[in-house]
């Protein structure tokens, strides 16, 4: 099964090739990534005015084959996931 949603996210989605220095905001609950290759480290965190602010609590770990959503509330003042690389990760959006 993770062979074929690969390949549907390979040929109709965009390749992200990022590092343990290249975090991310996953707050947009619209968006679906697919990660290809590699891990991710999710967090929630408060998002003042596009950036992360305060503390970071640990959700979960994400590895190869799995997928997850953005989130944020209407008030974009509030609680979002920030996506962290453990490693070089392959994601598709």
């Amino acid at each position: 099964m993770n062979k074929l949603i690969d390949a549907v996210f390979q040929n109709q989605g965009e390749k992200l090739v990022l590092d343990v220095s290249k975090p991310f905001l996953a707050n947009d609950p619209s968006m679906v990534w697919f990660i290809s290759k590699g891990s991710i480290n999710l967090s929630g965190t408060k998002v003042i005015g596009g950036e992360a602010i305060g503390k970071i609590q640990d959700f979960s770990t994400l590895k190869s084959g799995q997928a997850f959503f953005g989130i944020r509330r209407k008030d974009y003042n509030s609680l979002c996931f920030l996506a962290s690389p453990q490693e070089e990760t392959v994601l598709y959006r």
